[in-house]
């Protein structure tokens, strides 16, 4: 079985492709705030506001395809 990144296809695996979820794919930026407001000036809608965990500030939208992503930006110090 050839895999989809040397084929290109998707279909040649024997699985069907479908978007993920619920594992967003992270993309660190240095402020959440204004890498959010760029997008949505794109037209990209998010799924709320920008949220803080304590650690980290996060923003979670989908692409195109239905895949979750989310942008993050890790505030405190790594320990």
């Amino acid at each position: 079985m050839t895999p989809a990144s040397a084929s290109g296809r998707p279909d040649q695996t024997g699985f069907e492709f479908k978007s993920q979820n619920l594992a967003h794919l992270a993309f660190h930026v240095e402020d959440v705030a204004a890498a959010m407001q760029k997008l949505k000036e794109s037209g990209v809608e998010f799924a709320g506001e920008i949220f803080d965990t304590g650690v980290c500030h996060m923003a979670l939208f989908k692409d195109p395809d239905g895949n979750d992503l989310m942008l993050h930006h890790r505030y405190a110090a790594n320990d």
